[in-house]
């Protein structure tokens, strides 16, 4: 009973930490996580976002051109007249920019000889509501031109990316507390008091029916029945943080977890 109090009690100090290093991690600390998402490219990503880039020389044609023009969701509890007024101010800007950009485009396209270019070949996307601004695909000589236009305050490059931070047991030290202590929280219950647990999740095992050797309790409180199935997925994502063990580790991948429905399938 002893070494069982003990080991939870490590265990519990350890979430305890690694809630306390995630905190300030979300808060603002600046890290540079996307290098790798394209070979030979960096970006760093501050508190304002990614900077622009002063030269679009090596990009491959594909960018996101953000506008001076604020959008909508700046002005979302603005009286009426300012939220249409700021409605026809994106909207007109955004109107120039295509009429502006396809323009540049084609005349890059007929001093090279080559056929003119419709207008959804080289505006790909606008953006309104968080973000004013369009994504494009033309020449490096338009991008270089786009850069100067009075409306313009940022073209950023357009490219793909890949999730980082996908697994953070390493980061916080985990896979070395199972390796060098044993600890990998077998004999440790954890309960989940979210929107519910999948029970069938792969990384949970995979069972079938509810309760489980993985989900051995819970309840739902908001349907007063014993059946918490996530229909929202926060609490399914907090468990595999804390307890998978399928092809995705959780920082305590023996424990058993339990399962409490307090938040309804809109996360409420």
């Amino acid at each position: 009973m002893k070494k069982q109090r003990a080991t939870i009690g490590i265990w519990s100090l350890f979430l305890m930490i690694i809630f306390i290093l995630i905190g300030p991690a979300s808060a603002g600390t600046v890290q540079n996580y996307v290098s790798g998402n394209k070979a030979g490219t960096a970006f760093t990503l501050t508190p304002q976002g990614l900077a622009p880039i002063p030269s679009l020389s090596t990009t491959n044609g594909k960018a996101i051109v953000k506008f001076k023009a604020l959008p909508l969701v700046k002005f979302k509890n603005a009286a009426l007249s300012a939220r249409s007024s700021s409605l026809s101010a994106v909207q007109s800007v955004q109107a120039r920019f295509k009429s502006d950009v396809l323009a540049l485009e084609n005349n890059a396209q007929k001093n090279k000889g080559l056929r003119s270019l419709a207008l959804n070949q080289v505006v790909k996307k606008t953006y309104k509501n968080v973000f004013n601004g369009a994504a494009v695909e033309v020449s490096r000589e338009t991008l270089e031109k786009i850069k100067q236009l009075a409306y313009v305050e940022a073209v950023y490059p357009d490219q793909e990316v890949k999730a980082v931070l996908n697994e953070s047991v390493p980061l916080i030290g985990a896979d070395k507390v199972w390796n060098e202590f044993g600890l990998t929280g077998q004999g440790v219950k954890v309960a989940i008091v979210d929107t519910g647990i999948d029970y069938k999740h792969a990384d949970f095992g995979a069972y079938t029916s509810f309760p489980n050797p993985k989900i051995v309790g819970g309840y739902d409180c908001i349907n007063n029945d014993n059946d918490p199935m996530d229909d929202y997925g926060h609490g399914t994502h907090v468990a595999g943080i804390v307890a998978a063990n399928g092809a995705l580790k959780g920082v305590a991948p023996q424990a058993s977890l339990m399962a409490f429905k307090v938040l309804n399938a809109s996360g409420s």
